[in-house]
């Protein structure tokens, strides 16, 4: 006589779920649930043993056996609470986990052992083996049920009536009303905390701080709700940022800046502080973050060629994810939950950003087309993050004159929404495994500062907004400049070279107006406008008001623009989607000629001899050039300026030159070089400049500066709670 298979024990269930110890997997009401390794690990312990106490000492042999260095307490705390958000179980009233204080935790739900289900053959053949044996044993086969039709009507009836009734008794209750969306502060220190980044458990939070001596920016992580200071983690005195956590909260990714090379290179370090491993020389730029397998790091290659890469923690060779287009920039990748949609963002030069989404396969490398999600333009996306299921993004834009955050559907079918309760100024949002979105919110005041020999600085278009990019007129009586006083647009302002009589000069077109150039007879000031398709022009209007006038329209962006000496040309940098050149455009018949080629021309001034053009070859820091307008190879003139703060004076170059130190201080030189000897002299300091806040204005004689200086400013991390 054969005997009946036993049956198979590694199924267990508990509640709506259904845990296979074999597969390592966890089902609810049929549904696969993501379940890391180490809460895995305890809800196997504790549901091998239901009812029993479970200690913490036995939690710490099955998870780490054997190891020294890991911080024990907090890791069982951390498997614990991932496993009940897992389980959406509450340590206050538990369904699953009852917590013992001081000894440990016990299974309280009833656990059924039953076997897998079985395929149909193996049931048909189970059930002819049973049969066999009790024919064997001589009992007779039970009769086979034969439901009649009013049997089944009446069972019909009853569920249906039970049905309605169930649905009026849910109808005589209140619906649970959701927990109301609140802002409050993470962190409240001195000086810049930037780029926040959860554990998974949502017990700790990494960022970068400045520091109380706001010198320099270093890696730090503190305690959700603790009124501890935080704990710093990297001691290296270079730059580092961005940091990002690892899925098994094992280890923190962050940016350090090689101080040689001024590149931005990605290092790993234990989320326990300790020793740092560059894991590849790859130059990468802001905004990191990790596969969801923990296998890579993914980034965006500045260094040609540009695209998103890979690369594996363990130092082997990065590998390719994404190949931009020719004319495109991509940034700040970000892997879905699920690891199958890579959302980045998609840049055209100048000021143009998208948020885009691709399909990638099982070892993250992008294939099919991508998906637009954005409609509006943004000068640049300072943050990209997926909701826990995957359906909608946040992402931080700099739209008109702030960074404000965004929520879009992944499916694209709706227009981009702004978080209004998030404020102005704000990037680097991240969503925590609890929902809440935090990011930090930046506070500046930027204004225009007047300058002279012996003299204390003084504010001349002082507001709580941002004001820069200052021009003399020919006469220096007055100055333009671009505010955002006046709302969330920029617009282009005059006021007397003293700060007097400030007037808003610009209402249209466009939410961004700025780069004003007086023109030499001091009668009209031209200035580039950003339109609604993102692309951005260049526009004149009389100094004393009126309607502007388009002066370029064609595709592409037009940037920058100045006037030649005498009052015919403007120059500007145009970018036809391969990058930005130096071009010049006749202000009466409006025929436009090219002066650089290969897209190597940005922020153009003509020589104070009417002889050359000077330029810088990309925006940001970069050499300044001289191109004769006859023709001819350019002449390097200076080897770096800084952030295209540069003018041209018949005294000479005025520049601030780029720093060897990426936090060189407050008080940068403004250098005075002569083109012909290229010796410098130095006019003086620039007390609080702000690096950055866009130009440099010099009065005819040369003894008066006007720059952009940061009175005020500082960045703290909120969190909005009940995010939905």
């Amino acid at each position: 006589m054969s005997e009946i298979p036993a049956p198979r024990r590694h199924v267990l269930r508990f509640g709506p779920f259904e845990l296979d110890l074999r597969s390592g997997e966890l089902l609810k009401t049929g549904l696969r649930v993501n379940l890391q390794e180490q809460p895995f690990k305890v809800l196997e312990c504790l549901i091998e043993r239901p009812g029993e106490l479970v200690t913490r000492d036995d939690l710490r042999q099955r998870l780490w056996p054997g190891d020294t260095f890991v911080d024990f307490e907090h890791g069982v705390n951390a498997a614990v609470k991932r496993l009940r958000e897992t389980l959406q179980d509450s340590a206050e009233t538990p369904r699953f986990i009852e917590t013992l204080p001081r000894r440990g935790y016990r299974f309280i739900a009833p656990v059924e052992r039953d076997p897998a289900p079985l395929v149909e053959a193996d049931r048909a053949a189970t059930g002819a083996r049973v049969t066999d044996q009790r024919l064997q044993a001589g009992e007779q086969p039970a009769p086979t049920k034969r439901w009649s039709r009013r049997v089944i009507a009446a069972t019909v009836l009853a569920i249906l009536v039970i049905a309605a009734l169930g649905g009026w008794m849910l109808s005589r209750f209140p619906k649970r009303p959701e927990l109301p969306t609140k802002l409050i502060p993470i962190t409240a220190l001195k000086g810049f905390e930037i780029g926040p980044s959860f554990s998974g458990d949502g017990t700790r939070v990494a960022f970068a701080w400045d520091g109380e001596a706001q010198d320099n920016f270093h890696i730090y992580v503190q305690m959700v709700g603790s009124a501890e200071p935080p704990r710093r983690l990297t001691r290296h005195p270079a730059f580092e940022v961005n940091p990002v956590w690892s899925p098994d909260d094992m280890q923190i990714a962050y940016l350090r800046r090689d101080p040689q090379s001024q590149e931005l290179n990605v290092w790993v370090m234990s989320a326990l502080g300790g020793p740092s491993t560059k894991v590849s020389d790859l130059s990468v730029s802001f905004g990191i973050s990790w596969s969801p397998d923990g296998r890579y790091i993914n980034a965006a290659r500045v260094s040609p060629p540009n695209g998103i890469y890979r690369i594996p923690v363990d130092g082997s060779e990065p590998r390719v994810s994404l190949r931009p287009a020719a004319a495109e920039r991509v940034e700040r990748p970000s892997f879905s939950p699920d690891g199958r949609l890579l959302a980045y963002a998609s840049c055209h030069e100048p000021s143009r950003c998208f948020v885009d989404v691709v399909e990638v396969d099982a070892a993250f490398a992008a294939h099919g087309s991508s998906r637009r999600l954005t409609r509006h333009p943004a000068f640049r996306i300072d943050g990209i993050t997926w909701s826990r299921d995957g359906q909608f993004l946040v992402y931080a834009a700099y739209l008109g004159a702030q960074n404000l955050l965004w929520r879009v559907a992944v499916d694209g079918q709706r227009p981009e929404q702004r978080i209004e309760i998030a404020g102005l100024d704000t990037r680097a949002p991240k969503i925590t495994s609890s929902g809440d979105l935090v990011f930090s919110r930046v506070t500046e005041d930027i204004d225009v500062y007047r300058v002279e020999p012996g003299l204390p600085a003084v504010p001349v278009a002082p507001s709580a907004a941002f004001d820069g990019n200052p021009h003399f007129s020919p006469d220096g009586l007055r100055f333009a400049y671009c505010s955002a006083r006046s709302g969330d647009a920029v617009e282009i302002w005059t006021a007397a070279s003293d700060g007097s009589e400030p007037h808003q000069l610009t209402h249209s077109p466009g939410s961004w107006k700025c780069s004003p150039a007086w023109s030499p007879d001091g009668h009209q000031i031209a200035f580039d406008s950003q339109t609604e398709d993102g692309a951005w022009h260049i526009w004149t209007i009389d100094a004393d008001g009126g309607v502007p006038r388009p002066i370029t329209n064609e595709p592409g962006s037009q940037n920058v623009p100045t006037w030649s000496r005498d009052g015919q040309w403007i120059y500007f940098s145009w970018d036809q989607g391969t990058g930005p050149d130096i071009w010049r455009t006749h202000v009466k018949s409006g025929f436009k000629k090219r002066i650089t080629h290969e897209g190597a021309g940005w922020s153009a001034r003509e020589s104070a001899d009417g002889q050359s053009v000077l330029y810088q070859q990309r925006t940001g820091d970069a050499a300044l050039l001289a191109q004769p307008l006859t023709g001819g190879a350019p002449r390097p003139i200076i080897p770096c300026v800084t952030e295209s703060v540069y003018a041209v004076a018949a005294q000479g170059i005025y520049y601030v030159p780029c720093q060897d130190d990426v936090h060189p201080g407050p008080d940068p030189p403004l250098l005075v070089r002569n083109p012909d000897t290229l010796q410098d002299h130095q006019y003086g300091t620039l007390e609080k400049f702000k690096n950055g806040g866009g130009g440099l204005a010099v009065s005819p004689d040369g003894q008066t500066i006007l720059y952009t200086r940061l009175v005020s400013g500082g960045a703290d991390l909120m969190s909005i709670q009940n995010f939905r």
